[in-house]
C-alpha cells in the first residue's frame, strides 16, 4: 500500500507541530527555571548583572535583577542605561574594565573579586563579584553575580 504525497505532507506537518509544541513546552519551562532562578537569588541578596559592549560603549549594562536596584537606590530602568563606568567606584573601576577586556578577548581572569559600586546618594558599597562570559546571539556577554562583600558584612556586624 502506497501513501500519496499529499497524506505524506499531512503527516510531516502533524508530526512537525508536535515536535514544536514539545520544544515550546521545553523552552516555557526553562524559561521558568530561569525565572525561579533570578528571583531566588534577589531572595539571598545576591544581585545579577549582564554586561556588554554597544555601540561602542564599553561594558553597557543589558540585564540587572531586582536586588541590583534596591542595592544601588537606583531604578532597574535607570541602570539599564548605564554603563559599568558609571557604576563602579573610581578605585575600583580600573581592575574591573581590564577583567572585563580580558574576558571579552576570552583570557582566564579571576572569577572573584571585591570591588565597589556606588550608590545613587554616592555612598560606596563593597562587594564581592563572581564574573564569567557566555555567548548569546553570537556575541560575549559578561555575566556577575555579586551581593555585600562578607568583609564588609562582618564589619557591620562589629
Amino acid at each position: 500500500m502506497r501513501i500519496s504525497n499529499k497524506n505524506r505532507s499531512n503527516a510531516q506537518k502533524s508530526t512537525e507541530k508536535v515536535d514544536r509544541g514539545k520544544t515550546k513546552q521545553g523552552i516555557d519551562k526553562q524559561e521558568k527555571y530561569y525565572r525561579l532562578l533570578v528571583e531566588t537569588a534577589n531572595q539571598a541578596g545576591e544581585a545579577i548583572i549582564v554586561l556588554q559592549s554597544i555601540d561602542g560603549k564599553e561594558g553597557s549594562i543589558v540585564f540587572v535583577s531586582d536586588q541590583v536596584a534596591r542595592l544601588s537606590g537606583y531604578s532597574k530602568e535607570e541602570v539599564l542605561r548605564m554603563s559599568i563606568a558609571d557604576f563602579v567606584s573610581s578605585d575600583s573601576l580600573p581592575v574591573l574594565l581590564e577583567r572585563y577586556r580580558r574576558r571579552q578577548m576570552g583570557e582566564e581572569v579571576p572569577h572573584t573579586y571585591e570591588a565597589k559600586v556606588l550608590k545613587r546618594d554616592g555612598t560606596a558599597i563593597p562587594i564581592e563579584v563572581s564574573a564569567a562570559t557566555a555567548r548569546v546571539n553570537g556575541k560575549t556577554v559578561t555575566m556577575a553575580i555579586s551581593g555585600i562583600s562578607p568583609s564588609a558584612s562582618a564589619s557591620k556586624r562589629l
